[in-house]
């Protein structure tokens, strides 16, 4: 599978990840920035290195900089960002309901001049 920025082979129970050096927009490759693949590939590892104590993760090992190799598993269709700061211009965004006057957003109490 060819996706935006990774190169997905099936390997019997396992998939290889190869991330690439890709830029994307919109659906369509634009150009390509050397090193951009392997600091993806880092930070995410870093994430999921530091992350695997809360949570088990997929990763068997990264035999490259740009490689990684996972197990097959389900996926939990769930996403979400974490900020630092209310943001946003969605009508789901914290930022728009907030300014809405709304101050219990997802079961999270917020104060007046947060």
């Amino acid at each position: 599978i060819r996706g935006k920025v990774r190169d997905i082979y099936d390997a019997g129970y396992y998939l290889v990840l190869i991330t690439t050096d890709r830029l994307s927009a919109f659906d369509r490759n634009l150009d390509s920035i050397p090193f951009k693949g392997q600091v993806l590939n880092e930070t995410s590892l870093w994430w999921f290195n530091n992350t695997q104590h809360i949570t088990p993760n997929a990763i068997v090992s990264s035999p490259d900089r740009n490689v990684v190799i996972a197990k097959k598993c389900s996926v939990f269709p769930i996403e979400f960002v974490v900020r630092g700061y209310v943001t946003g211009s969605t009508d789901t965004s914290l930022w728009t309901v907030y300014n809405k006057g709304v101050r219990n957003y997802c079961g999270n109490e917020l104060s007046d001049g947060t």
